[in-house]
């Protein structure tokens, strides 16, 4: 590389996060049954909040991640697991497994869903 180029440097802004309090509200209001959030999307939102885990994580996360086989609901996030899941997220967990509904639906975007 040439002496005289001198790329850029970016140097990245620091990002404002949460406090504990917004956190726990958050997570109260994902939790709440009476909230009008699809289930999919309360457990893709629950994760992050709960866990603290990335994005990238999340979207890797497949339902063999998930242990219900016990009384107790148990995750797996990467390296880390099983990790024992909170009872009132873990009814959530068992609900969201339970009521996936077809799955070729999403697989393919240029489907219809029918009725039966």
């Amino acid at each position: 590389m040439p002496r005289h180029l001198h790329p850029p440097y970016h140097q990245p802004t620091p990002r404002e996060t949460i406090t504990h309090e917004q956190r726990l509200d958050l997570l109260r209001s994902l939790l709440h049954p009476d909230t009008c959030y699809f289930l999919r999307d309360r457990v893709a939102a629950i994760l992050p909040v709960l866990f603290a885990q990335p994005l990238t994580r999340i979207s890797a996360f497949t339902m063999d991640d998930l242990d219900l086989t016990d009384d107790e609901v148990q995750i797996t996030l990467g390296a880390y697991g099983p990790i024992p899941v909170p009872e009132l997220f873990g009814k959530i967990l068992r609900n969201h497994a339970a009521n996936r509904g077809p799955r070729n639906i999403e697989a393919n975007r240029t489907s219809e869903a029918r009725a039966p």
